[in-house]
């Protein structure tokens, strides 16, 4: 009894801590994350996510895009040239943004460790609603169609923040 009030409280000050975090991301990434084809299972540790790689900067991240299928548009150029793009994690750039269209292509990605590096990982069902729950076990956000505007829009706001903490 005592262990499960434990944890419980603990649960209760984790969700807390991830929900202060969450309200530092933009409103309108946050607001993405509720529209109709965009799917999370845990929104606040998600935006938690995204909140971590903000205060690291840009200088921190790596994007790694998986994402195979002929009909793909590509992952825009990012202006900020301290953003890597489909390199080697090192141990500067432990933040990772995972882009990719199948569960198989996530687990090709060796992903930093350590209590520091955050990796964030976005996948595309192109329409395969019946592969949802399998997709949603293996990504922190699942995009029904082909929109690049979530992760664009993530992607510009942490280059935004490092520039205006610089």
């Amino acid at each position: 009894m005592i262990m499960a009030k434990l944890m419980m409280n603990w649960q209760i000050g984790r969700f807390v801590q991830a929900q202060d975090a969450a309200d530092t991301v933009s409103s309108d990434i946050r607001g993405f994350l509720g529209q109709p084809g965009i799917h999370t299972l845990r929104p606040t540790f998600t935006l938690e996510k995204i909140a971590g790689m903000m205060a690291a900067g840009s200088d921190r991240l790596s994007i790694i895009s998986r994402v195979d299928h002929p009909l793909t548009t590509p992952l825009p150029e990012i202006e900020d040239q301290n953003v890597s793009r489909d390199s080697p994690i090192t141990e500067s750039r432990y933040n990772l943004i995972i882009l990719a269209d199948s569960t198989e292509a996530v687990a090709t990605v060796k992903e930093p460790t350590g209590w520091t590096a955050i990796t964030l990982r976005i996948g595309f069902l192109d329409g395969q609603m019946d592969k949802l729950t399998q997709f949603l076990s293996v990504f922190d956000i699942v995009i029904a169609d082909r929109g690049m505007n979530l992760p664009m829009r993530i992607i510009e706001e942490i280059v935004a923040t490092k520039k205006v903490n610089r």
